[in-house]
């Protein structure tokens, strides 16, 4: 099935930079725009690196387009300089003045590499976020290796002065003597590429196999879980959303397997689906199965005006998985313990998880986990795609034999 076009959002107002992205792009099926002039975003770039700016502005513009946005920030390190020399996410900011010209931040460089032999090498990273309107993201960084020197090139070009004293380690050339063609062709093998692989894979799942299991979940960061963990096993998993309409029943097993049932008769291909549920033994099990109801009707101080007085402090986490074929339904179960918080933690994610911790997360919010490392392979909490992925190993092998 040929994935259909679509929007994906540049966090960007700068035309040269879409027009890079595109051509990166350009054999994909989505449809990259850049930033309208109306939307009014003002993200505080405050991270202590590219992936945690990029991740802020992907973050802010796909909460307020209500859109998967695509952002990206840069970083500069050169190799064997202490750390507070280091230009890092600061690049034009040179000591003493902050909004330097291109000629005073060329001069800064040449003087700082000529104190240092007049060569170094170093790198720049780049880091691309995805970000989804539920306040999820996934990162991607590559790092360009380049030799800096402290004569400059007589050429420099408006806006990149630091493109006059870096040599093109595959040329020998200044970057700023490279033809235009030549520095999109340089792009576009350095980052180019790697930024396509990592849309197709994660944004039009074009990379995906014939044989790959539709995961129907609208939790883009559940479907990014799933994708990494079944990867360890060979398995391909392709992401599309369905509105299932759920019958009403407070036992989730019920409903996760005829969710499971009624996703292979529309789609008429291996299903799998997802339902958790999240049971406070201080309020006698509520809410239950009607957890994601909460997360709509309620804010983080609503949950916590409901929980502040209870002495049971426990909570447990259903976690659930589905598979249907037609033939076979195969229901998976893994629960864990975790405990109320007194206050909201957090940024990602729903109201509820900014005010429970999951034991192995070390008092953390589940919020604050995802705001850390939003697709973290190890924890406890995936384990289940493990517990489904073996079975659906052995499954597959017996009924081939």
């Amino acid at each position: 099935m040929k994935p259909m076009s679509q929007e994906l959002v540049y966090g960007t107002r700068n035309p040269s930079k879409l027009s890079q992205a595109k051509e990166a792009l350009k054999g994909l099926d989505v449809h990259l725009v850049g930033l309208d002039d109306n939307v009014d975003v003002e993200v505080e770039e405050d991270g202590t690196s590219p992936e945690e700016n990029a991740r802020k502005k992907a973050r802010a513009y796909a909460k307020h387009l209500g859109k998967t946005v695509l952002s990206m920030d840069a970083a500069l390190y050169f190799d064997g300089v202490e750390d507070e020399s280091q230009p890092g996410l600061y690049v034009r900011r040179i000591p003493g003045n902050s909004s330097a010209s291109d000629d005073e931040v060329l001069a800064y460089y040449t003087n700082f590499i000529k104190e240092r032999g007049g060569t170094l090498e170093g790198r720049w990273k780049f880091s691309f976020a995805l970000g989804y309107p539920d306040g999820y993201s996934i990162i991607f960084s590559s790092e360009t290796p380049r030799t800096f020197v402290a004569t400059a090139d007589t050429n420099v070009l408006p806006g990149y002065p630091l493109e006059s004293i870096q040599i093109d380690q595959e040329t020998g050339k200044y970057i700023s003597e490279l033809s235009a063609e030549e520095q999109a062709e340089r792009w576009q093998e350095t980052l180019g590429a790697p930024l396509a692989a990592f849309i197709k894979h994660y944004v039009t799942q074009e990379d995906v196999k014939e044989d790959a299991i539709v995961f129907s979940t609208g939790n883009n960061m559940k479907f990014v879980n799933g994708l990494v963990a079944c990867e360890k096993y060979g398995i391909s998993l392709k992401h599309v959303p369905l509105k299932i309409d759920e019958i009403q029943n407070e036992i989730v097993e019920y409903i996760i397997e005829d969710k499971a049932k009624e996703s292979f008769a529309e789609l008429g291909t291996p299903v799998i689906v997802s339902d958790d549920s999240w049971e406070i033994p201080g309020l006698n099990g509520f809410p239950g199965a009607y957890m994601k109801y909460m997360n709509i009707w309620l804010k983080p101080e609503n949950f916590l005006d409901l929980t502040r007085s209870l002495q049971d402090r426990r909570v447990f986490l259903h976690s659930r998985l589905a598979y249907a074929d037609g033939n076979t339904v195969k229901l998976f179960l893994r629960t864990f313990e975790g405990e109320l918080l007194k206050e909201s933690r957090g940024s990602s994610g729903p109201p509820s998880q900014k005010v429970i911790a999951l034991k192995e997360d070390n008092g953390l919010s589940i919020s604050e986990v995802y705001d850390d490392d939003p697709y973290n392979k190890d924890r406890d909490v995936h384990k289940i795609w493990d517990d489904f992925c073996s079975w659906y190993q052995e499954y597959t092998t017996s009924s081939k034999a």
